[in-house]
């Protein structure tokens, strides 16, 4: 399982994007025994987001031992080809878990690095949006999460 950092609170506390990233990490967990769980990114916090990430799911009973982190990204193009090199000789396909809004970019950009992605996105937009004084904070994410996707495709990096 690939778990995607998100955002980070000032004092390397786990933000609220990351929050309900490992949260559905612990569902998507719940599903089987891991093998390996790889926290990927969030080097624009001091500690890297993936630090307190760790730590919460670790507390939810995850073991340990199968946890890997690469926090030297800040990117999800960067945390997929550091991933990717973390996964060198894996066949298996990863479940990917990361928000509803950011997951095809993401499972573009890990595919194309050779990694097969099973998806597992939780419903971030989609719950937030029952409330109507959400939607514009929804918007913008969804705005920002498109002209990333262009700006990815001009790079040719999915």
């Amino acid at each position: 399982m690939v778990v995607l950092a998100g955002s980070t609170m000032d004092g390397g506390l786990l933000g609220e994007s990351s929050y309900w990233r490992c949260a559905f990490a612990v569902r998507e967990a719940s599903r089987g025994p891991y093998r390996r769980i790889i926290l990927t990114g969030g080097a624009h916090s001091d500690p890297p987001a993936v630090v307190p990430m760790k730590q919460f799911l670790v507390s939810s009973g995850l073991p340990d031992t199968v946890m890997e982190m690469e926090g030297k990204s800040v990117s999800t193009h960067e945390s997929s080809e550091l991933t990717a090199q973390m996964l060198r000789g894996e066949t298996r396909p990863i479940a990917l878990v990361t928000s509803d809004y950011h997951m095809y970019r993401s499972a573009k950009l890990f595919e194309k690095a050779g990694i097969p992605v099973i998806r597992r996105p939780y419903p971030d937009t989609s719950a937030r949006a029952k409330r109507w004084r959400n939607r514009f904070e929804i918007a913008t994410e969804l705005a920002v999460e498109t002209t990333k996707i262009v700006y990815y495709k001009l790079r040719g990096w999915i």
